[in-house]
């Protein structure tokens, strides 16, 4: 699946979850995305609402049907954009997890020098 595939399916499913009234609980994937929706330039939260959320789902036809080129540069940026900060928070815990694990290792290693 190209990025572009991928985050048109991500937009998508963001989309169906809001519909439903987007709770955290329900779906934490998507309110991730919609958080990084939410810090997203106007424009493009305007282009994106526009596309994934008229009409009862993604307005195929202003996608595939001659969209203006204002509009596909929006939906160019919201795709980059999206695939780049999913890219910073994966490596974000990551590395969390990484410091963690590093955390507990090392308290092991105390404890065990202390006698406990």
């Amino acid at each position: 699946m190209s990025r572009n595939e991928e985050s048109r399916r991500q937009f998508v499913h963001w989309a169906g979850w809001k519909k439903a009234g987007g709770r955290v609980d329900q779906d934490p994937q998507a309110a991730e995305i919609d958080d990084l929706i939410a810090v997203m330039p106007t424009p493009l939260k305007q282009t994106l609402a526009q596309v994934y959320l008229q009409s009862g789902g993604p307005n195929e036809r202003a996608v595939t049907d001659h969209p203006d080129n204002r509009m596909v540069r929006r939906l160019g940026q919201a795709d980059r954009l999206l695939h780049d900060q999913l890219s910073v928070n994966r490596a974000r815990r990551l590395r969390d997890a990484d410091a963690a694990r590093m955390a507990l290792r090392l308290q092991a290693i105390v404890r065990a020098r202390s006698g406990e």
